[in-house]
């Protein structure tokens, strides 16, 4: 398969304010490109005999971030008959050409933190048993929909989130020492997909 660079366009050389790998690529949309992260799409045949990709490159100007992107739609449609596949890569922090004015931040994958549990043993066994069985069975089905509620001055319940396909992702207790004067927790770091405050 052949692969053109377009002439009219810069090559991405130098890393700005807006420089950095991505923090996650998939390959499809986003991916990393010489320490920058790079917005990709794709226009034109599954399995090309040849492929054009258009770069917006590192300008002083600051151009449109999008100018490109029917361009190159507009060639994958010209030289279809020809088997052509053209690809547009844009590194994010540029202004759209709509609004010249305006820094456009473009959203990427949502990412939630880790919540971790963490409280003096006792006879319960519903966190480590929660794990257990999550690690031999790390299927869909047993994630869980959990809350966690924050309890006033009074005991009352206060502030309410929702964790949204919640799963423990370590268990540990300690320390476990003969001698030691400290108290035996255990903790629990839960992953999870959403989060949402209903109260």
């Amino acid at each position: 398969m052949r692969i053109l660079l377009s002439t009219i366009l810069i090559f991405v050389t130098t890393i700005g304010a807006y420089g950095g790998a991505c923090e996650k690529e998939e390959f499809e949309y986003r991916l990393s490109g010489n320490s920058v992260c790079l917005l990709m799409k794709r226009y034109g045949t599954t399995n090309p005999a040849t492929m054009v990709v258009w770069l917006h490159g590192n300008i002083s100007s600051g151009g449109p971030a999008n100018y490109h992107f029917p361009i190159a739609q507009k060639f994958a449609t010209d030289h279809a008959s020809e088997n052509v596949k053209s690809v547009a890569l844009v590194r994010p922090g540029y202004r759209e050409g709509t609004h010249p004015l305006v820094l456009q931040r473009l959203a990427g994958l949502e990412r939630f933190g880790v919540i971790t549990l963490k409280t003096g043993v006792t006879k319960s066994l519903e966190l480590s048993n929660w794990y257990q069985n999550f690690s031999s069975n790390p299927s869909p089905e047993a994630r869980r929909n959990a809350s966690i509620i924050v309890l006033n001055s009074k005991g009352e319940d206060g502030a309410r989130f929702n964790l949204v396909n919640a799963w423990p992702a370590k268990y540990s207790v300690g320390p476990l020492e003969a001698k030691g004067k400290d108290v035996l927790y255990e903790s629990l770091e839960i992953v999870f997909e959403g989060l949402q405050r209903v109260s």
